[in-house]
């Protein structure tokens, strides 16, 4: 176990000699070995003992506190890096134009590929052929002379329609999709992938916290208060692989139907808390599944790892910024 997922309501983590205990109403409902735990996500009312949350810091494990339907709203991280100079080279070099077009355009024709060889791997199984293939391998050759930031994501917006018509047709016999929308999720499919872009991104910030960089500035998407630019723009080249794919996945097997959500006034379409968990467990087997990438065995929180060495290795002059690209 590498990430422990606490979802039951009311119940608290305790930190007791060398284990992790989740304890309700005075019973013990889970006994983890610490030297398991990388990471804990929290989703609602769920307590943390002082004892549990000191050891955590002490030993970087991030604890992510979410509300029950995923949304993010804060970690306790250890100590930030020392490390200043790497924060005023990220600062000074996603400050120039250029360098921002150039890795936007990396992370895009990254994303596209891994896009393309997700729809790829389901359509081999399906009669129909993917819709507007040429379109969108036309409009990866454009990021060559797209020359702004709005340019980029305006390629990116087209290729993004094109891409989800096509998973519309995949989910067809079994979930009901129109189109990719964000908060609040208007279907259940919006609902898981809001759900895995929200696990996904928490792995990312925890790394990215961890290598001491800025979180909040980046490249791509628009430095705003609050928003995690610097997460955002490098999970894109994942989302494909890792959630839409699962996403997919689960609804075709069925492993999720429509009657695992409910409607919720402010949050749209939710997973039932009882389905969390199958969800939780699936996604934790999706980032732990090895596969062969650029000639040696990994797996996806590998493959985050190694992209955020690259792009850290960029950042101090070391090297050249080689996205997550899984070539097929």
């Amino acid at each position: 176990m590498s990430t422990l997922y606490l979802n039951t309501q009311g119940a608290v983590l305790r930190k007791e000699e060398h284990r992790f205990l989740v304890v309700k109403n005075k019973e013990v409902i889970l006994s983890v070995p610490d030297f398991k735990v990388e990471r804990i996500l929290i989703y609602g009312h769920v307590q943390v003992t002082t004892q549990a949350m000191r050891f955590a810091m002490k030993n970087n494990i991030p604890i992510t506190f979410l509300t029950m339907y995923g949304r993010f709203i804060g970690s306790t991280l250890p100590a930030f890096s020392k490390n200043i100079l790497l924060r005023i080279s990220q600062f000074d070099k996603l400050s120039d134009k250029s360098k921002k077009i150039s890795l936007s355009k990396k992370v895009i024709r990254s994303k596209i590929t891994n896009s393309i060889s997700m729809l790829k791997r389901f359509f081999r199984s399906e009669k129909e052929e993917i819709t507007g293939l040429e379109e969108i391998k036309m409009n990866a050759r454009r990021l060559e002379n797209a020359n702004s930031i709005n340019a980029i994501r305006g390629i990116e917006g087209i290729v993004s329609s094109i891409y989800f018509s096509n998973i519309r047709k995949l989910l067809e016999p079994y979930i009901e999709f129109h189109g990719r929308n964000y908060h609040p999720a208007k279907d259940p499919f919006n609902s898981l992938l809001n759900f895995l872009y929200s696990l996904v991104a928490n792995e990312m910030l925890g790394i990215i916290y961890a290598k001491g960089l800025d979180p909040y500035y980046g490249f791509l998407h628009a430095v705003e208060y609050g928003r995690v630019s610097l997460v955002f723009d490098l999970i894109e080249p994942f989302r494909a692989s890792i959630a839409d794919s699962l996403a997919v996945k689960m609804f075709k097997k069925f492993t999720l139907t429509k009657n695992d959500f409910e409607k919720h006034n402010i949050y749209g379409f939710v997973l039932k808390s009882e389905k969390r968990k199958i969800v939780l467990a699936n996604y934790e087997m999706q980032m732990e599944k090895e596969f062969s990438y650029n000639g040696k065995r990994t797996n996806f929180r590998k493959a985050i790892m190694e992209q955020l060495e690259s792009f850290s290795s960029y950042i101090n002059g070391e090297g050249d910024f080689k996205p997550f690209t899984i070539l097929k």
